[in-house]
C-alpha cells in the first residue's frame, strides 16, 4: 500500500517536472515564463531535499552529489536575478531532471 503511494506521487512530481520545463522554454510569454520558472526552481529544490533526506546518514558522498544537484536551483535563481535568462533556465531544467534521476536511481 505505502509503496504504490510513493509510485504515485513520484509519477505525479514527474508529470510536473515535465509539463514545468516545457512550459518555461516554448511559451514567450513572459509572465506564464516567470511562472514556470518558479515553479520549476520550488520543484528543484523539493526535489533535492527528498533526495538529501532519503539517503542514510553513512552515504555523505552520496548526500553532497545530491545536494549539489539542489543547489543547482539556486544557481540558476542568482542567474535569473543576474538577467542570464537563458543559463538559469537551462540551470533549473538540469537541477529538476537530475534530481528526478538520482531520486529514481
Amino acid at each position: 500500500m505505502a509503496l504504490g503511494v510513493l509510485y504515485i506521487i513520484f509519477v505525479l512530481i514527474s508529470i510536473l517536472s515535465l509539463v514545468s520545463i516545457a512550459l518555461m522554454f516554448m511559451v514567450k510569454d513572459r509572465k506564464v515564463n516567470n511562472i514556470a520558472f518558479s515553479i520549476t526552481v520550488i520543484l528543484g529544490l523539493v526535489i533535492g531535499f527528498l533526495n538529501v533526506t532519503a539517503l542514510p546518514s553513512n552515504e555523505t558522498t552520496e548526500k553532497i552529489t545530491v545536494g549539489a544537484v539542489g543547489i543547482l536551483a539556486l544557481v540558476a535563481v542568482i542567474c535569473k536575478v543576474l538577467k542570464k535568462n537563458v543559463l538559469a533556465r537551462f540551470l533549473a531544467a538540469a537541477s529538476v531532471i537530475l534530481g528526478i534521476l538520482m531520486l529514481f536511481w
